[in-house]
């Protein structure tokens, strides 16, 4: 899962994730640590609760998470755009950058 999802589902539940942390390494401290941070600055909201009997982690990406992410996306769009080519590569290279930029998802 990533902001990306977050943006587009409103909300995301911890429940979900862990096939996701398990394919990029991370665990739940380094993940908890994480959110705290963006929380800390304003950028998610987490809400803890109970579905049933099951601890439930919900996850919202605040307004000012939303623009933020926006704001890095955008640069590292410029980032990427800026790196050289040869021009005989220039359009399949271009090509080949943004759509590894726009895969967010795992």
């Amino acid at each position: 899962m990533t902001c990306t999802n977050v943006m587009n589902r409103g909300s995301v539940t911890f429940a979900r994730w862990p096939e996701h942390l398990a394919s990029a390494g991370v665990t739940k401290g380094n993940l908890s640590a994480h959110l705290a941070r963006l929380e800390d600055a304003g950028y998610v909201e987490i809400e803890k609760g109970f579905r049933g009997k099951l601890p439930q982690t919900m996850c919202r990406l605040t307004p000012e998470g939303c623009a933020a992410f926006q704001v890095y996306c955008e640069r590292l769009r410029r980032a990427m755009a800026a790196i050289p080519t040869r021009p005989d590569d220039r359009s399949a290279d271009q090509a080949r950058r943004t759509s590894i930029l726009l895969q967010f998802d795992p």
